[in-house]
């Protein structure tokens, strides 16, 4: 969620000749970090009850943006297939985030110390708005 926050700001400023390549880093980190729970196994846990329809539902999404991807009247393949991984890159953190908390207090107290964390990057944004 960081990278997230500060991806904008070390692209403009940090390493502006270095935008694109930058844009795919968080990209490839969360298919990296999809690998890495995959490849350690699935564990259980009560909120699976509740994700059978989130499964159907993604499921269909893939199988209508994969036929989008095939559209004749699109621009361009590379634009479809941007598209795609736009859409559904992120829709997998709906199975994952679950397992990264061990409890609802586990939750607020993480939730508690990003929302400090993020205190001087929204001063950041007023500023720079107000300039």
């Amino acid at each position: 969620m960081f990278l997230l926050v500060c991806e904008g700001a070390i692209r403009k400023w940090g390493f502006p000749g270095l935008q694109a390549q930058l844009y795919l880093v968080k990209d490839v980190l969360l298919i990296v970090a999809y690998i890495g729970f995959l490849s350690s196994g699935l564990r259980s846990g009560e909120h699976l009850r509740v994700m059978g329809a989130l499964k159907v539902l993604m499921i269909l999404s893939v199988f209508y943006f994969g036929l989008e991807i095939l559209n004749p009247n699109s621009p361009s393949l590379i634009l479809s297939v941007v598209g795609f991984k736009n859409y559904l890159l992120y829709a997998p953190l709906a199975f994952i985030v679950p397992y990264m908390f061990s409890s609802s207090n586990d939750l607020e107290r993480k939730l508690r110390l990003y929302a400090f964390i993020m205190i001087p990057f929204a001063v950041l944004v007023l500023l720079q708005f107000s300039f």
